[in-house]
């Protein structure tokens, strides 16, 4: 089965999954929610984020979801929405990085 960690590296480049999830850093919303022992449906229940919005944000395919972070923010269940934007937005560029050296390595 595979994560939606190890889905959006084989969605957006394509190859091993296994191998994209050794080179990719951890979607610090992924983070959380792992760390809360939480799956995508208690998170929704949890914040009133849709699960389709969660799974989005989670394999990379929304640029700056702010009310995620902030109704995780003011659920309780992280201390600060700010910080997990900066810290996804570098998730996300770094994937974006990754994504293209794969595509260009296909030439």
């Amino acid at each position: 089965m595979l994560n939606s960690r190890a889905l959006a590296g084989f969605f957006m480049a394509g190859g091993d999954v296994d191998e994209r999830r050794k080179t990719m850093s951890v979607n610090p919303f992924i983070a959380v929610r792992e760390g809360l022992g939480a799956n995508v449906g208690d998170l929704a229940r949890a914040t009133g984020v849709s699960r389709m919005t969660i799974l989005q944000v989670e394999q990379g395919l929304i640029k700056r979801p702010g009310t995620y972070s902030r109704a995780l923010q003011s659920s309780g269940l992280i201390d600060n929405a700010n910080d997990i934007m900066k810290r996804y937005t570098a998730w996300l560029a770094e994937l974006q990085r990754e994504s293209l050296q794969v595509l260009k390595a296909r030439r």
